[in-house]
């Protein structure tokens, strides 16, 4: 076993604060093979720290932003699944590469060939280089022998779920993709809000008022949002744009947007009521960089704004990608009583899109 400054990792470690996974994460530093330091498996450690994958994440993220673990971007080959290149930082990416092997250009998919590798701080355990030399060298014998590299496993992390990691975004908020590039992402749930009534609102109530009222509501939203593993992208008027890795996570964020608005509702005095309505749909998508932040555009985005646009007060429109997801409507089951189902014809779509609408109030059944 390789040695470690104690030290450095105790000191390091204080930077947490009172995290509850302080002492789980020091001791399987302190303790762990190296060969599992090297390519930490966020699987394994969720099951032994009994925690959920995302919040295993959100450690190695800090982790790393304390300098105790490093986190590299690895782009792979989609045909051979070698190793085209790594880079540190998101900044240093381009959406497409070249496969000396293969000696084929590629374009780079975040939810596909590109993978996140964390590795311990070798200042803070000083693992032997022979682990990298012998991963580089498996990665050619199994081109070699077999044709192909296989590196996805349980424990593989895609990038998408690292880009769409709420404490990535709050962490590393300024490492960005570069201007003149994009990543493509194939499947990303979008979800657009919106409140009713607002203009009436401002009128009645004058500009700061009425601006108070709806800053709280985004507050809301956000906070429902980064509860259920999405991430607040940005604000358009009064609608908010959220991006989710999987769809049962938009779901359960649309219902506790509305839940924590009724109950807000609930308490105020002056008698306003806001109501959302939202519209959610899955499809692929690029990553940007715009204003200094990642932003999501394509065909993906403008049919889930178009969907929230035709959804009603209290309304949860779902586009059919979306609504066919699997656990989806396992996730609606005690929300809504029924569906209702109809071709839309949009701004801009070429045909008519199936929308999925539901009232987000209680039901025993769906």
């Amino acid at each position: 076993m390789s040695s470690t400054n104690k030290d450095r990792l105790d000191g390091a470690l204080k930077r947490f604060g009172s995290h509850p996974a302080i002492s789980k994460l020091r001791e399987f530093l302190l303790m762990a093979p190296d060969e599992e330091l090297f390519h930490i498996d966020p699987v394994r450690l969720a099951e032994q720290w009994n925690l959920r994958r995302q919040a295993v994440l959100e450690i190695l993220l800090r982790a790393v932003r304390f300098e105790i673990l490093g986190m590299e971007w690895i782009f792979h080959c989609p045909t051979c699944g070698g190793v085209a290149k790594e880079s540190l930082q998101l900044a240093h990416t381009h959406e497409h590469e070249f496969c000396p092997v293969c000696r084929v250009d590629f374009r780079n998919v975040l939810d596909e060939n590109v993978e996140v590798f964390f590795s311990v701080n070798l200042e803070i355990r000083n693992l032997p280089t022979s682990l990298r030399e012998e991963h580089e060298q498996q990665i050619i014998e199994d081109i070699a022998n077999n044709g192909r590299h296989v590196w996805r496993n349980g424990g593989t992390i895609k990038g998408v779920e690292i880009l769409n990691h709420p404490i990535f975004r709050e962490i590393f908020g300024g490492e960005t993709i570069p201007l003149d590039q994009s990543l493509e992402i194939r499947a990303a749930t979008v979800l657009f809000s919106d409140v009713t009534g607002s203009t009436a609102m401002y009128e009645r109530l004058g500009d700061a008022q009425a601006y108070r009222i709806i800053r709280n509501h985004f507050d809301l939203v956000f906070q429902a949002i980064g509860e259920h593993d999405g991430v607040p992208i940005k604000t358009i008027g009064d609608e908010v744009m959220g991006v989710f890795v999987d769809e049962v996570s938009a779901v359960r964020a649309a219902f506790a947007m509305q839940d924590a608005l009724s109950s807000s509702n609930e308490s105020r005095t002056d008698g306003e009521k806001l109501t959302l309505k939202i519209g959610v749909h899955r499809g692929p998508v690029i990553a940007v960089t715009l204003n200094d932040r990642i932003d999501y555009f394509g065909r993906t985005v403008n049919i889930a704004a178009r969907i929230q646009a035709v959804s009603g007060p209290g309304q949860l429109s779902m586009g059919e990608a979306f609504i066919r997801a699997p656990g989806v409507k396992e996730a609606l089951q005690g929300r809504v009583s029924r569906v209702k189902r109809g071709a839309v014809r949009m701004k801009g779509i070429d045909t008519p899109v199936q929308v999925y609408r539901a009232a987000m109030g209680q039901a025993e059944s769906f």
